[in-house]
């Protein structure tokens, strides 16, 4: 006589393999587009701190009326800001994250070794144009800018370029 033997229900050795295989390449593809993204989401907030800086300074200038200034360093691996008024030295210093530099790019005025701009009791720009370029430790190539492009104290964004303008490619 005949019995019939029952299959225990689960997976089989190669539909696991399988499945594994699959998984494994789909991270493999979606890994370095996330960290691109990553990289990028990271830039932009930076970016969107030094904007709101530049404007609390303006700002400042002209509700206290008196010149401030953003000052902008470089601390081993780490960039600051502080805005405080023009004739006193930066004491509260607000860190951007880690992996953010200050391009070679950036041509704000220097002074005593920080990078300056200087807004007037009006919000207007103390005749210094300039710009903050700011990249990647990790992907120097990608880059986020703030230009003051009048004398008004005008700020505009601009963002990594193929093709150089004056030399730069942040415009």
């Amino acid at each position: 006589m005949f019995t019939l033997r029952r299959c225990a229900p689960g997976f089989t050795l190669l539909e696991l393999i399988t499945t594994l295989a699959i998984a494994g390449i789909t991270v493999a593809i979606a890994t370095p587009s996330y960290l691109g993204w990553a990289n990028t989401q990271r830039l932009k907030s930076a970016n969107e701190q030094v904007y709101r800086a530049l404007f609390q300074a303006r700002d400042q200038a002209v509700r206290q009326n008196r010149s401030q200034q953003i000052s902008f360093r470089e601390i081993g691996n780490r960039v600051e800001w502080s805005v405080h008024p023009k004739d006193t030295p930066a004491i509260a210093w607000t860190p951007l994250p880690p992996e953010i530099k200050l391009d070679a790019e950036t041509t704000l005025r220097r002074k005593q070794g920080n990078y300056v701009l200087q807004f007037n009791d009006y919000g207007e720009v103390n005749g210094q144009l300039g710009r903050v370029t700011l990249s990647l430790a990790n992907a120097p190539q990608q880059k986020q800018c703030l230009m003051i492009s009048t004398l008004l104290g005008k700020i505009r964004r601009g963002e990594t370029q193929k093709k150089p303008e004056n030399g730069r490619y942040c415009y």
